[in-house]
């Protein structure tokens, strides 16, 4: 029984590693400086989770350029998640 609930768990955070189009990590990104903690966390998972030829150059932009301090701040410490030494 423990079995079969730990399988499906597994099966269902599988699921849930689907590609992250472009478009969705340029949203994730602005949503990073919302006031709204549900909306940062889930906005801070949907970037780690993208393939990191995508997530690091739009995170290094958002740094470099991003008008709002906190998500320049936020956009770093993920950056640092990936490991990626050119950024």
């Amino acid at each position: 029984m423990v079995r079969l609930m730990l399988a499906s768990v597994l099966a269902a955070s599988l699921a849930q590693t689907t590609q992250v189009t472009p478009a969705e990590i340029t949203a994730a990104i602005g949503k990073l400086g919302s006031f709204d903690l549900a909306t940062r966390t889930d906005a801070a998972r949907t970037v780690r989770r993208a393939p990191a030829e995508l997530a690091v150059p739009a995170l290094a932009k958002a740094a470099r350029e991003n008008t709002d301090g906190y998500v320049r701040y936020r956009a770093l410490v993920l950056l640092g998640g990936f490991g990626d030494r050119k950024s």
